[in-house]
């Protein structure tokens, strides 16, 4: 399991909102308004009909391929964890306490709990790993409603969490956590409090809420410490480090990711080792440092063949695929992505499959195959809305849209970016929901609405920087630079693109920063081209 806060600043700064600008936020895109046109010696020098689009495209592939990445984290990190046996009446505590060393999950409190409490959370948790979510809930209800002990109930509320964090409904998982918590603090289960602590700063990350998170990190891990659970730590680790690489920090992130691989290494537990090396080679993706990455990356695969881990190789594959695209070798990634759908297809783990094809979905549209990468897109939509997945639902419509947008249907494709957005914003993931109006936002600014795609753009801004997300300030400080271009204001437009620049170069964009910094010329010649 992976997926934020800042204070909004209060003096101005070059490329930040000013509330008295004239760009105020529209309350919504007033439909077929046109606010401006692209200017034509700007968007269309070659006279090229497909010469309008490339700088929308441009936004849309940075959002796009932060969300693929953010997506391969998610698998990489385990998080709180899974049952991968089945236990019967006949397996003593003993048994289960040798299954649950291969968990990130609290299972102490079911120590002393009798047959007809565990047997229903056990089927629970297996109905959890299978992907039966409503099976799996029924069963952890029913061991709930029997259980009268508190670190019992805060074990099997966890276990609740697990499941609506994998539903990606945030809000009902964050709820669970809160009364695990409470369960533990009245059993006075510090163990008990860390897991809880830990699955709150999870949800409360994917919430977007990061201070809140990092919060709840920091009560987990002293926790932990003051227990000596090194397990609880080294996931704890963990997942810090996956906020932190939401974060843009790096380093830090790699930092954390090293201690949870030392600790684990310790612990004798190869399957969480080789996740972290899986971790460890994204944040090399991440940093352009590519050879890094795939060494990193192969070294994690091998370890998953050795143990006989198909969930860990195949997700293991997926980053394969995500490093070999940024290669270039195009027919490498959809290989490694090919290969990653045919073992979750084998072992009928649907989330996987949903995730390959839209990684497939990814590289038909590079290819410029947008026929292709709408079936798989669409064929990965149905799998997300058929097992409850609505966070994944709804980045599929925004990848659906895009391609319609590539293919001219802007109507259509805003009607996909408006349905994502609405399911981000029932979540509450602002995270999803600044990505869907950045998208809206690139549709408008093609259709020559600039106004309108500049209200969206700076939404999604706002939203970004109350997070903490800085790839996506990058990305809407880019496009509103454009904007501005488009507008024929190269003053303003050269303002938010250098600061693009600035935080681009600090967390190691390279690829974006070569845009950004063609489009700094541009603005320059319009400049230079100005009367004075």
């Amino acid at each position: 399991m992976e997926n934020y806060g800042k204070k909004e600043q209060q003096n101005i700064q070059p490329g930040e909102l000013d509330p008295e600008a004239k760009t105020k936020l529209p309350a919504e895109r007033k439909r077929g308004e046109k606010q401006g046109e692209i200017q034509k010696d700007v968007s269309n020098t070659s006279g090229k009909p497909n010469e309008a689009k490339k700088y929308f495209i441009y936004g849309t592939l940075i959002a796009l391929a932060v969300f693929i990445a953010g997506s391969i984290i998610t698998i990489a990190t385990g998080g709180i964890g899974i049952v991968y046996n089945y236990y019967s009446n006949k397996k003593t505590y003993r048994e289960i306490e040798e299954i649950s060393k291969k968990l990130d999950l609290y299972t102490d409190g079911l120590a002393d709990a009798p047959p007809d409490i565990r047997n229903p959370y056990f089927k629970g948790i297996r109905a959890l790993k299978e992907q039966r979510y409503t099976e799996s809930q029924k069963y952890l209800n029913e061991a709930l409603e029997k259980a009268s002990d508190f670190s019992a109930r805060s074990a099997i509320l966890q276990a609740l969490g697990q499941v609506y964090l994998n539903l990606g409904d945030l809000e009902l998982a964050e709820a669970q956590y809160k009364k695990a918590l409470k369960a533990g603090h009245y059993a006075d289960d510090d163990t008990a409090k860390a897991w809880a602590y830990h699955g709150l700063g999870v949800a409360e990350r994917d919430l977007g809420h990061y201070d809140i998170a990092l919060s709840h990190f920091d009560s987990a891990l002293k926790l932990a410490e003051k227990v000596k659970n090194k397990n609880a730590q080294a996931v704890i680790y963990g997942n810090l480090g996956v906020l932190r690489t939401k974060q843009g920090k790096y380093r830090e992130a790699l930092e954390l990711h090293r201690k949870a691989l030392y600790i684990n290494r310790k612990l004798k537990k190869p399957s969480a080792e080789a996740e972290q090396l899986r971790n460890i080679s994204v944040l090399f993706l991440y940093q352009g440092h590519l050879e890094s990455a795939l060494e990193t990356c192969a070294e994690a695969n091998e370890l998953f063949k050795k143990i006989g881990d198909n969930v860990g190789e195949a997700a293991c594959l997926s980053v394969m695929g995500l490093i070999l695209r940024q290669t270039g070798d195009l027919s490498g990634a959809v290989e490694a992505h090919r290969e990653a759908l045919r073992i979750h297809r084998e072992i009928g783990q649907r989330n996987g499959e949903a995730s390959d094809l839209n990684n497939i979905g990814i590289i038909l549209m590079y290819q410029n195959e947008l026929e292709e990468s709408l079936i798989a897109f669409k064929e990965s939509l149905q799998i997300n809305q058929r097992i409850g997945n609505p966070e994944s639902e709804a980045q599929n419509l925004d990848n659906i849209g895009i391609v319609l947008s590539l293919q001219g249907e802007y109507e259509e494709a805003l009607k996909y970016h408006e349905k994502s957005l609405e399911i981000h914003r029932k979540l509450g993931n602002p995270l999803g929901e600044a990505k869907a109006l950045g998208n809206i936002g690139n549709v408008l600014a093609v259709q020559g609405e600039l106004d309108a795609s500049l209200g969206y753009h700076e939404k999604a801004l706002i939203i970004n920087r109350r997070i903490g997300y800085v790839e996506g300030e990058v990305s809407d400080l880019a496009n509103i630079g454009i904007i501005f271009l488009n507008k024929g204001e190269p003053e303003l437009g050269i303002r938010y693109l250098k600061e693009a620049l600035i935080k681009g170069e600090s967390i190691s964009m390279p690829e974006d920063v070569e845009l950004i910094k063609k489009n700094i010329r541009r603005a320059e010649s319009m400049l230079a081209e100005s009367p004075r």
